[in-house]
């Protein structure tokens, strides 16, 4: 699945305020899944560099 263009496709939806409660559920949890969140980097072992571990 095309994760990254469905995601874009969400957040477009998202910034011209035509996203449904589905559509920003499903944006959170790719983000997550991406790692583009604290949490979904946190759950991949993704650090920047010269965090403590």
């Amino acid at each position: 699945m095309p994760s990254v263009a469905v995601m874009l496709t969400y957040y477009g939806k998202i910034l011209d305020g035509s996203a449904t409660r589905d559509h920003l559920t499903e944006y959170r949890q790719l983000a997550g899944a991406l790692g583009l969140t604290a949490e979904g980097m946190k759950r991949l072992g993704w650090t920047f560099q010269g965090d403590a571990h």
